[in-house]
């Protein structure tokens, strides 16, 4: 019988890959009273997002806009300006960025209480007594629980003369002291768009190359897709939908790629390519398929509602299940995920009233369902929408061009999801993130005081729309 003065020993958890997900996950496990090991492998702890990811995106963005700005004030009387750029003095400056982000966060780690790290690549295995076991290198243990957060590596795409062509990663752009004229990015997604249009704004000639019929995620509707790539080719960007790349060459300092527009042959050519995203799950060489664990034929882990594996102690979030690259919902993923492993209950990974939001300028923001979602979920769905350029409060704000879509419930008029292009929008979202999660309806939204000639203001002039009929 256990006496008082006994304690349990912690659970212990090892957490496979060091990315946001996977730190977040491990100081949260710490903090709830685990042993962590903590391995990670291949980019520094931070991963994808601190050190190729949203990070440096965002921090190229705000150089290139402060530059935009200057030279499109957006409102008569100001005079325009054509500011000098110093790439390699903003380059310096964004990977310093970086180190010290991740200087940080390694001290944080460190500060906790019951957190290993451990560097090198895992092995997964049972034991003579079916516990798991963990490899790393000449290092050997048993872990009662194991979380998958290795996220995915970028691989070359198919594409015949790659190879020799030179392209770049985000990562050689991210490093470059001298802008290319002009450049291509295909294979794009969210935080390919921010860069694309940053180094637009730097002053390269930027096309993008996107092989299917849509930029964005089905659950953006067509009317906010159209509007931005509508500001994508204001500033000069070439959008070139239904493209498909099949050969890169290089000659005489520029790279030529050859392929298909909606069938039929052509051919695109810029001084660099950049190929932004083609990632495939981290997952080869961990022995999973030894436990028992299931993946589909592109290598994503299989997972339950509650992030569990086939195998009962052994759970998987973020992009290594394949559920998008967002980095704050892998994050919260990968949060849940620890708390199932580490908790005697299990909870549900998925919840609608985490925002996201790409960060182009404007900005598209989302919380919940769009309307489509929403009618499949059962509800009643009506779709609000705000076009800005019709709307008094936009002139005066700081959001004079862009959409508002509000997602509500007609029986209930509660609202079930949201949608922001404009201005401010990333902030915005938050105050819809809150109303959705606290089960606000429209008329209470709308009833709410909010700062006059502001997008919370559209906001509220948009829900207002319940009552008018429109």
């Amino acid at each position: 019988m256990a006496t008082h003065d006994e304690q349990e020993a912690p659970l212990h958890l090892t957490i496979i890959g060091g990315g946001s997900a996977g730190c977040t996950a491990a100081m949260w496990a710490a903090d709830h009273g685990a042993r962590v090991t903590l391995v990670n492998d291949g980019l520094p702890l931070g991963g994808n997002a601190l050190h190729v990811g949203v990070f440096p995106a965002r921090l190229f963005m705000r150089a290139a806009t402060l530059r935009h700005r200057a030279a499109h004030p957006g409102l008569p009387g100001p005079g325009s300006a054509t500011l000098d750029v110093d790439l390699k003095a903003l380059s310096t400056h964004v990977q310093d960025c970086i180190e010290r982000a991740h200087t940080s966060l390694v001290a944080e780690l460190r500060r906790r209480s019951g957190v290993e790290l451990v560097d090198g690549r895992a092995t997964l295995s049972l034991g003579a007594e079916e516990e798991l076991r963990v490899e790393v290198g000449k290092r050997s243990w048993s872990s009662d629980r194991v979380l998958l957060t290795c996220g995915a590596t970028s691989q070359p795409p198919r594409v015949e003369g790659i190879e020799e062509a030179e392209t770049w990663s985000l990562r050689d752009l991210i490093a470059c002291s001298q802008l290319p004229p002009s450049l291509i990015f295909f294979g794009i997604n969210d935080i390919g768009l921010t860069y694309a249009q940053a180094f637009a704004r730097l002053g390269a000639q930027v096309t993008i190359l996107h092989e299917e019929d849509r930029l964005l995620d089905a659950d953006h509707s067509e009317a906010l897709e159209t509007r931005l790539i509508e500001s994508l080719q204001a500033e000069g960007i070439e959008v070139v939908l239904g493209s498909k790349v099949t050969h890169l060459e290089r000659r005489r300092a520029r790279t030529r790629a050859l392929g298909t527009h909606r069938g039929a042959p052509t051919h695109w050519e810029a001084a660099r390519v950049v190929v932004v995203d083609n990632r495939r799950p981290s997952t080869e060489g961990l022995g999973l398929e030894a436990l028992g664990v299931r993946r589909d034929t592109r290598g994503f882990v299989h997972v339950d509602e509650s992030f569990c594996t086939a195998h009962s102690a052994i759970f998987a979030a973020g992009d290594v299940i394949g559920r998008g690259t967002r980095t704050h919902a892998a994050t919260r993923d990968a949060v849940l995920a620890a708390q199932n492993a580490v908790m005697p209950s299990r909870t549900a990974g998925y919840t609608p009233t985490v925002p996201f939001v790409i960060h182009t300028d404007p900005p598209l923001a989302a919380v919940g369902w769009d309307e489509a979602q929403a009618r499949q979920a059962g509800f009643e769905a009506r779709c609000l929408t705000l076009d800005l350029r019709d709307h008094p409060a936009g002139a005066f704000s700081e959001a004079p061009d862009g959409l508002i879509q509000l997602v509500v419930d007609g029986r209930s008029n509660q609202l079930l999801g949201a949608r922001l292009l404009a201005p401010g929008a990333a902030n915005a979202i938050m105050e819809l993130a809150v109303a959705l999660r606290s089960g606000l309806t429209l008329p209470e939204l709308a009833a709410l005081l909010h700062p006059p000639a502001t997008l919370a203001s559209a906001i509220a002039a948009c829900a207002r729309q319940l009552n008018s009929g429109a």
